[in-house]
């Protein structure tokens, strides 16, 4: 993911200088429990979290 002032032209690809090979790109990523996006929005995170706590809530009304 490349965070940053965002230019119109195609960027170079990363590589690796080892074995050349690109640099994966990535819209989003998990960093330290914190869903960060490119845009550098919350909705992902946000998502992720609501969806997690939904999905115990359910378990706990299965259990009562």
């Amino acid at each position: 993911m490349i965070l940053g002032p965002l230019s119109k032209e195609l960027l170079t690809p990363l590589l690796i200088a080892a074995k050349a090979k690109p640099v994966q790109r990535v819209t989003e990523y998990k960093l330290l429990g914190v869903t960060v996006n490119a845009t550098l929005k919350w909705n992902d995170h946000v998502n992720a979290i609501t969806s997690k706590a939904a999905k115990r809530l359910c378990f706990l009304n299965k259990l009562k």
